[in-house]
């Protein structure tokens, strides 16, 4: 994330080529997870799991050889391997671990996890940015090299280490898996995204704005003029922005639900900062508003998350997922086309003004939710 764009641009791709590449990763992202939402939970979670981490060092590798032989077809052949692990990931990854997590605890506490997992993740990404930063300026393309060589010493240690997973009945219980073959784990995944949806919804939107948060707050911070004199500062909020996500994982397990109108209360506040900083061209407003926003937007996704889950089976946990993560790359693309016409036509400020009317609109349609809604279906507030 601290280093890739650069690396793209050094080894001859130009700033449009770079944004076809993205765009074509993206589309194969669509394509691929349509195509196999509705197998993630057939198979041994183990086996998916591992072919997402050979897919992440083929990636890795094929970045390497683009850098080496400057050659711009290798990295849209590397972003095709990329987007199929990216998929895999965000598909079955809550679910590999949420299951274990149950197997082993024989409790729910999934905010416990969840918080935990976000916690040494962020932190994780948070020093090897910062790492990979300063070596990239001695390795270039071999830190790519290198890093695929770490994935498939992962790779080896997860094939010993990893739990093996099925998510479906035993071969015993033949009744209950005559009734799913005959559809009912697909009518069972449509009532829980009825269900649930009036919980979810406001998570896509935040997921999304997420998103387009994540393509342009370089471009935001941009406008203030001390960030030109010092483009340090942008690897310095890129790795602050990353430590903040980490603290919200460290503290989710003081958290319940109650906490989420308060993210969507602190989201919006540190979008008033962003409009501050844009209109006084203050730094420190910029610095304060984008962590409260990467701050409090991942408090919002675990904990949502971890509450979604628990209403889950095994059966159903990853085509859950994945199709929620169709369902959000599919509006994310939309979202981002539109908001990078308006932004072209009104100036970046217009990132501002969507996510005040976006986060706005989550707000209040959270707040519609009536408290039994909770109770019934989500088992707290």
């Amino acid at each position: 994330g601290a280093i890739s764009v650069i690396y793209m641009f050094t080894s001859g791709l130009g700033l449009d080529s770079i944004a076809y590449v993205k765009t074509f990763q993206a589309l194969v992202t669509l394509c691929f997870s349509l195509s196999v939402a509705k197998f993630m939970d057939k198979f041994n979670r183990k086996t998916i799991y591992i072919t997402a981490m050979i897919s992440s060092a083929i990636w890795l590798f094929i970045l390497f050889l683009g850098g080496y032989f400057t050659q711009t077809l290798y990295f849209y052949i590397a972003e095709v391997f990329n987007a199929i692990a990216l998929v895999i990931y965000n598909s079955i990854y809550n679910a590999y671990l949420l299951d274990e997590y149950y197997k082993v605890e024989k409790n729910k506490n999934f905010e416990h996890i969840l918080g935990q997992y976000n916690n040494l993740s962020f932190l994780g990404m948070a020093i090897f940015a910062g790492a990979g930063s300063f070596a990239y300026e001695y390795l270039n393309e071999y830190l790519f090299l290198i890093s695929s060589i770490l994935m498939l010493i992962f790779i080896f240690h997860g094939l010993i280490s990893l739990p093996v997973q099925y998510s479906h009945f035993s071969k015993t219980d033949r009744l209950k898996k005559k009734l799913y073959r005959k559809g009912y784990e697909t009518k069972l995944i449509i009532r829980k995204f009825l269900q649930l949806s009036p919980f979810i919804i406001p998570l896509i939107f935040v997921s999304i704005y997420y998103q387009l948060l994540i393509q342009y707050w370089q471009v935001l911070a941009s406008t203030i003029p001390l960030v030109n004199d010092k483009p340090y500062i942008l690897g310095a909020i890129f790795i602050i922005s990353l430590f903040l996500q980490s603290l919200a994982g460290r503290i989710m397990k003081y958290l319940d639900i109650r906490a989420l109108p308060y993210s969507f209360i602190f989201i919006i506040i540190g979008l008033v900062c962003l409009y501050c900083s844009l209109q006084f061209l203050n730094i420190y407003y910029m610095v304060i508003g984008l962590s409260l926003l990467f701050f409090n937007i991942r408090l919002n996704i675990i904990l949502t998350n971890a509450k979604s889950h628990k209403n889950l089976t095994t059966q159903v946990r990853a085509r859950f997922d994945s199709y929620l993560y169709t369902t959000t790359i599919v509006l994310t693309g939309l979202f981002l086309l539109l908001s990078g016409y308006l932004i072209q036509w009104h100036g970046i400020s217009f990132l501002i003004y969507l996510g005040l009317m976006m986060i706005t609109l989550s707000f209040t349609s959270f707040l519609l939710i009536p408290q039994n809604y909770f109770k019934r279906n989500i088992g707290s507030y």
